[in-house]
């Protein structure tokens, strides 16, 4: 885990809850547009992408080409990141499972793909979604193929500051080390196998608890569920429990391999 001070976590806090006045200037006109070269930087992106994965699929119909992320929104600041997201049409209608292992596996090559490029030094991530999925056009979503704002970000003020978010944050970070302690483990070390799965579990229903308030929440990247799970993120709790339940898996199978 990142071993930093309370000062210097307020301090990216502060840094992370600035709201800027204006949408990115590296990306966005004055009228809120994509500036034309950007656009044109992301057509040829777009092309690449099409003829070496897409274009597999003939039965692939693509209904939209949106852009999301904090450079999107009046949120940026320079680690910020832009995601690209191709929508499509099922693959197959009548087979869901099977369209989403596909679109998870194009996925997947595309962003290992070696042409993956950066905007102005930020990074740019690729996904497929369907068509009627439900976050296709959530809050700050910008339609490349049709170049105009589908869902325009809404700047706002944050209902808690600074010091209050920390707060939260540490109370947050206290509940999750206290649920990995209470579960069963081997020779108080290695979690059990039942004990991974349900610290996976817990960890993803915090995940999905945190992107339903920023998909649904009138205040969404302002809101403080949000904004914990960032903060897990960039004080390396995330991490630290992936790799304690990684060690803890790799302990299990020596155990049963050995």
């Amino acid at each position: 885990m990142l071993s930093l001070s309370k000062e210097e976590k307020l301090n990216i806090i502060e840094g992370m809850m600035f709201s800027h006045s204006t949408l990115c200037p590296k990306l966005f006109n004055e009228q809120k547009q994509l500036r034309q070269e950007v656009y044109d930087k992301i057509h040829c992106v777009v092309d690449i992408v099409s003829e070496q994965s897409i274009s597999c699929f003939p039965n692939i119909t693509i209904k939209d080409i949106t852009l999301n992320g904090s450079l999107c929104s009046y949120m940026y600041n320079d680690n910020s990141d832009l995601d690209l997201w191709i929508i499509i049409e099922s693959i197959f209608p009548d087979d869901k499972c099977t369209s989403e292992y596909i679109l998870g596996g194009i996925t997947s090559y595309i962003n290992m793909m070696s042409f993956k490029p950066s905007f102005y030094g930020h990074s740019l991530d690729f996904g497929i979604l369907h068509s009627d999925a439900k976050y296709v056009h959530n809050h700050n979503s910008y339609s490349w193929l049709h170049n105009c704002w589908k869902n325009e970000p809404v700047r706002q003020e944050f209902i808690f500051t600074p010091q209050e978010l920390y707060c939260e944050y540490c109370k947050y970070n206290k509940k999750l080390h206290d649920y990995a302690a209470s579960l069963e483990k081997i020779n108080n070390s290695f979690l059990t196998e039942k004990s991974i799965k349900q610290l996976q579990n817990y960890i993803f229903s915090l995940n999905e608890k945190a992107f339903q308030a920023k998909l649904y929440s009138p205040e969404h990247e302002y809101s403080l569920e949000y904004n914990l799970f960032r903060l897990l993120k960039k004080f390396g709790t995330w991490s630290f429990f992936r790799n304690y339940i990684d060690d803890s898996y790799q302990n299990f199978l020596r155990r049963n391999n050995g």
